[in-house]
This record gives C-alpha cells, structure tokens and sequence, in this order.
C-alpha cells in the first residue's frame, strides 16, 4: 500500500476534498523501513544520535527519543520557504504517536517555516489531551494558544493537520477542529515535523497539499 502511495504521487496524484475541491498532493512521506534518509524531507532527518536525542526509522515509521535533554526541541522540515507557492489553500498534516516524559513534551507538526530566520508556528499536542500553539519568531518563543480539546487520544495515534489560506491557519486533531489563528506569512507553506522535551514520537504519514 505503501508504495501504491508513493507511485501515486510520482504520477501527480489529486485527490478531493470534502466540498469536492481538487486537492494537490505535493509530497508524501511514510518513512519506510528501506528507504533512503536522505530522500526523507529534504535529507534533514536525524539518523543516529546527536547528544540526549536519537532517530531511526523503526516499524514503518520515523521515531524520534530524547532521553536526557529537558527543554530540547528538533524539527525537520522540507527545506524550502516557497513551498505550495502561489496556492489559495495549503494543508499538511501527519500521524503522531508519543510517550510525554517531560513536563514540556510535545510533539506534532511546523508550518510557515522560514529557514534562513529559524522562524515557524509549531501546533502540538501532549499529555493529556492537551495541545499548544506556539510561534517562533526573530526574538524568540511566543505562546499563540493551549488548551484541551476531547478529539485527542491519550493513547494510540493522532492525527493533525494544519489547513493554512491566506492569513488564517484552521488546526485539526482527528478531523476535529481544534482551534484557528492568524498567521504571519513570512513564508509559505514549508512544513515539518517537531517534538519537545523528554519522551519517545513516532511520526508517520506526513503529507502536504495544496487546492
């Protein structure tokens, strides 16, 4: 199915939206176990270690594990500020599944990612059922929302999307909407991957689209 998947977006897959839009999907990644890392967005991916974190692709996905580094944030994105250029609506989402070990822990999904500011929004769920909105911007954090929202699981696998038009960002959990927000487009639609603090992410299905 995997590879159907891949073959599908090789050959320009379009899929529909609910209200019967033509959505693009422009990348897909469910980091297969024989894949190359290099391939997997835009080659960023953390293979091996690099101080409390590691990464390795395990299971038909992509898990991430800081054991020791409270406050340690690593995100992958897929490396270009132009992304989705041009579209009137963009949407990436990915499947998450996570063990929260620290006070901070989070993971989940970056958007509007400008990689010559290190800026970015980061949406992110956590223990229980909660979820944290956060911009990056030139002069460091910013919280932008939290909270608790029934769509999230405690166990087992969550899905996010963050669906962006214009200066509005719609973020979903499980199909649900979550919360929405104005954005600053600094950018455009580059996105990515983000965990936060001790624990163990596993992160599979990314995908980004546009309409």
């Amino acid at each position: 199915m995997r590879r159907m998947l891949r073959l599908a977006l090789a050959l320009g897959l379009v899929v529909f939206g609910a209200a019967g839009s033509a959505r693009a999907l422009e990348y897909l990644e469910t980091f297969e176990p024989d894949g190359d890392p290099a391939a997997m967005m835009a080659g960023t991916l953390l293979i091996g270690s690099d101080g409390a974190w590691s990464g390795a692709l395990a299971d038909g996905a992509y898990r991430l594990s800081n054991a020791g580094k409270k406050g340690g944030i690593k995100y992958f994105h897929l490396g270009r500020p132009d992304q989705g250029a041009g579209a009137e609506t963009l949407t990436v989402s990915v499947d998450i599944t996570a063990r929260f070990d620290g006070k901070a822990a989070g993971a989940g999904l970056v958007y509007l990612v400008d990689p010559r500011t290190k800026t970015y929004y980061a949406f992110m769920v956590a223990e229980g059922g909660s979820y944290t909105v956060l911009r990056r911007g030139t002069q460091g954090f910013k919280r932008v929302a939290s909270g608790t929202n029934d769509a999230i699981k405690s166990d087992g696998v969550n899905r996010l999307s963050v669906r962006l038009a214009r200066d509005k960002a719609r973020l979903f959990v499980n199909e649900a909407q979550v919360i929405g927000h104005s954005v600053e487009r600094t950018a455009e639609g580059n996105a990515g991957i983000i965990a936060v603090d001790l624990g163990d992410y596993r992160f599979d299905n990314f995908q980004f689209a546009t309409e």
